[in-house]
């Protein structure tokens, strides 16, 4: 027992005596979808609505820590039907010039059990302050 608690003080001194001078930043933003793709596995179009959440850590080099999350994803199809979507991700990044593009893949699936493979392509950019900015979103469909 002593020796835990001696353990225990020595990593408290290192902690006082070193600590962390990172200056990493974190954002965060909901990117909105309202949109309306061609659904080619059941061949009908799609209404999809709802958010990504986005939190992105920006170290002081050129390290990303990204977590996502959607909120409320949901299609309404021209047959009536709804579909669902969702995801929850962790990754980390590297990149030198200030930007990240984060391609992230939903399955789709309706109400009748139809599905389909949603690809948004995300693009983000950092100002010289860390501040964030999406400036560039595409979305495909494909079937499985």
């Amino acid at each position: 027992m002593k020796s835990l608690l001696i353990a225990a003080v020595a990593v408290l001194a290192f902690l006082f005596m070193h600590p962390q001078t990172s200056s990493a930043k974190a954002t965060q933003t909901d990117v909105p979808f309202n949109i309306t793709l061609t659904n080619t596995c059941c061949g009908e179009d799609v209404a999809i609505t709802g958010n990504l959440h986005i939190v992105i850590i920006k170290d002081d080099g050129n390290t990303f820590q990204i977590h996502e999350n959607t909120s409320g994803l949901t299609g309404t199809g021209t047959s009536g039907d709804t579909y669902h979507g969702n995801i929850t991700a962790s990754e980390k990044i590297n990149n030198s010039d200030g930007s990240i593009t984060l391609e992230e893949h939903f399955t789709m699936t309706s109400s009748t059990g139809c599905k389909f493979k949603l690809t948004a392509s995300i693009h983000i950019v950092f100002d010289a302050n860390g501040n964030m900015t999406v400036d560039n979103e595409t979305f495909t469909t494909e079937c499985f």
